[in-house]
Protein backbone atom coordinates (compact mmCIF):
# COMPACT_ATOMS: atom_id res chain seq x y z
CA UNK A 1 0.00 0.00 0.00
CA UNK A 2 2.74 2.49 0.92
CA UNK A 3 4.21 2.14 -2.44
CA UNK A 4 1.41 2.17 -4.46
CA UNK A 5 0.93 5.93 -2.21
CA UNK A 6 4.46 6.56 -3.20
CA UNK A 7 3.72 6.19 -6.48
CA UNK A 8 0.58 8.11 -6.66
CA UNK A 9 2.34 11.10 -5.25
CA UNK A 10 5.64 10.84 -7.52
CA UNK A 11 3.18 10.92 -10.80
CA UNK A 12 1.17 14.26 -9.20
CA UNK A 13 4.89 15.80 -8.47
CA UNK A 14 6.19 14.82 -11.40
CA UNK A 15 3.23 16.10 -13.89
CA UNK A 16 2.82 19.50 -11.49
CA UNK A 17 6.84 19.97 -11.78
CA UNK A 18 7.08 19.52 -15.34
CA UNK A 19 4.18 22.16 -15.37
CA UNK A 20 6.28 24.82 -13.19
CA UNK A 21 9.54 24.00 -15.25
CA UNK A 22 7.74 24.98 -18.68
CA UNK A 23 6.71 28.40 -16.66
CA UNK A 24 10.07 28.48 -15.27
CA UNK A 25 11.92 28.08 -18.77
CA UNK A 26 9.29 30.20 -21.08
CA UNK A 27 8.92 33.60 -18.67
CA UNK A 28 9.90 33.40 -15.20
CA UNK A 29 13.64 34.16 -16.04
CA UNK A 30 12.66 36.73 -17.88
CA UNK A 31 10.64 38.85 -15.30
CA UNK A 32 13.27 37.80 -13.65
CA UNK A 33 16.13 39.64 -15.24
CA UNK A 34 13.77 42.61 -16.45
CA UNK A 35 13.12 43.15 -12.78
CA UNK A 36 17.36 43.55 -12.20
CA UNK A 37 17.65 45.62 -15.32
CA UNK A 38 14.88 47.27 -13.90
CA UNK A 39 16.30 47.80 -10.43
CA UNK A 40 19.61 48.94 -11.22
CA UNK A 41 18.16 51.66 -13.53
CA UNK A 42 16.43 53.09 -10.78
CA UNK A 43 19.60 53.68 -9.19
CA UNK A 44 21.46 55.03 -12.15
CA UNK A 45 20.11 59.08 -11.71
CA UNK A 46 22.11 60.21 -8.93
CA UNK A 47 19.61 63.11 -8.41
CA UNK A 48 16.84 61.56 -7.13
CA UNK A 49 16.07 60.80 -3.40
CA UNK A 50 16.71 57.81 -1.76
CA UNK A 51 13.10 57.09 -1.08
CA UNK A 52 12.22 57.15 -4.33
CA UNK A 53 14.86 54.68 -5.42
CA UNK A 54 13.09 52.67 -3.11
CA UNK A 55 9.62 52.70 -4.59
CA UNK A 56 11.31 52.71 -8.04
CA UNK A 57 12.56 49.14 -7.17
CA UNK A 58 9.80 47.92 -5.07
CA UNK A 59 8.00 48.61 -8.02
CA UNK A 60 10.56 46.71 -10.37
CA UNK A 61 10.07 43.42 -8.36
CA UNK A 62 5.90 43.93 -8.35
CA UNK A 63 5.32 42.15 -11.29
CA UNK A 64 7.54 39.21 -10.60
CA UNK A 65 5.83 39.00 -7.25
CA UNK A 66 2.48 39.34 -8.63
CA UNK A 67 3.51 36.42 -10.53
CA UNK A 68 4.72 33.91 -7.46
CA UNK A 69 1.83 34.93 -5.65
CA UNK A 70 -0.24 33.74 -8.28
CA UNK A 71 1.55 30.50 -8.82
CA UNK A 72 1.23 29.92 -4.58
CA UNK A 73 -2.28 30.28 -5.21
CA UNK A 74 -2.68 27.96 -7.92
CA UNK A 75 -0.70 25.31 -6.38
CA UNK A 76 -2.52 25.67 -3.10
CA UNK A 77 -6.16 24.72 -4.41
CA UNK A 78 -4.68 22.25 -6.44
CA UNK A 79 -3.42 20.99 -3.07
CA UNK A 80 -6.78 21.66 -1.62
CA UNK A 81 -8.78 20.10 -4.34
CA UNK A 82 -6.26 17.19 -3.65
CA UNK A 83 -6.87 16.60 0.06
CA UNK A 84 -10.51 16.48 -0.02
CA UNK A 85 -10.33 14.04 -2.64
CA UNK A 86 -7.97 11.83 -0.29
CA UNK A 87 -10.36 12.57 2.53
CA UNK A 88 -14.03 11.81 0.46
CA UNK A 89 -12.07 8.49 -0.47
CA UNK A 90 -11.84 7.90 3.37
CA UNK A 91 -15.29 8.64 3.95
CA UNK A 92 -16.92 6.73 1.69
CA UNK A 93 -15.18 3.47 2.34
CA UNK A 94 -15.78 4.37 6.11
CA UNK A 95 -19.56 5.48 5.15
CA UNK A 96 -19.74 2.12 3.39
CA UNK A 97 -20.07 0.27 6.57
CA UNK A 98 -15.96 -1.21 6.42
CA UNK A 99 -14.21 -0.59 9.97
CA UNK A 100 -10.60 0.81 9.63
CA UNK A 101 -9.49 -2.22 10.99
CA UNK A 102 -11.19 -4.09 8.22
CA UNK A 103 -7.89 -5.90 5.79
CA UNK A 104 -9.64 -4.52 2.55
CA UNK A 105 -10.36 -1.01 4.03
CA UNK A 106 -6.88 0.23 3.11
CA UNK A 107 -7.27 -1.52 -0.30
CA UNK A 108 -10.42 0.50 -0.95
CA UNK A 109 -8.93 3.60 0.06
CA UNK A 110 -6.12 3.11 -2.41
CA UNK A 111 -8.07 2.54 -5.35
CA UNK A 112 -10.06 5.54 -4.58
CA UNK A 113 -6.96 7.45 -4.16
CA UNK A 114 -5.88 6.24 -7.07
CA UNK A 115 -8.79 7.75 -8.65
CA UNK A 116 -8.41 10.90 -7.11
CA UNK A 117 -4.76 10.78 -8.53
CA UNK A 118 -5.65 10.06 -12.16
CA UNK A 119 -8.08 13.04 -12.13
CA UNK A 120 -5.71 15.34 -10.70
CA UNK A 121 -3.09 14.73 -12.70
CA UNK A 122 -5.44 15.49 -15.29
CA UNK A 123 -6.25 18.72 -14.16
CA UNK A 124 -2.25 19.99 -14.08
CA UNK A 125 -2.17 21.04 -17.83
CA UNK A 126 -4.84 23.28 -17.88
CA UNK A 127 -3.34 24.73 -14.81
CA UNK A 128 -0.11 24.97 -16.48
CA UNK A 129 -2.49 26.87 -19.44
CA UNK A 130 -3.24 29.45 -16.76
CA UNK A 131 0.02 29.77 -15.51
CA UNK A 132 1.52 30.62 -18.98
CA UNK A 133 -1.18 32.83 -19.39
CA UNK A 134 -0.54 34.83 -16.60
CA UNK A 135 3.19 34.76 -16.82
CA UNK A 136 2.56 36.15 -20.47
CA UNK A 137 0.29 39.40 -18.98
CA UNK A 138 2.90 39.44 -16.76
CA UNK A 139 5.58 39.98 -19.05
CA UNK A 140 3.59 42.47 -21.08
CA UNK A 141 3.47 44.73 -18.01
CA UNK A 142 5.21 47.90 -17.74
CA UNK A 143 7.55 48.01 -15.16
CA UNK A 144 8.32 51.64 -13.65
CA UNK A 145 12.13 52.03 -15.32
Amino acid sequence: MESAVNEMQNRIGDAVAKALKTVEHEGLRKMQTDMYKCSARCSEDMNIPADRVQACTEGCGRVLQNFHDEVSRELETFQNRFQRCAMDCQDKVRDSGMLHTDPDFQNKVVACLGKCTDDHVKLVPPMGKRLESSMQKALREKLPH
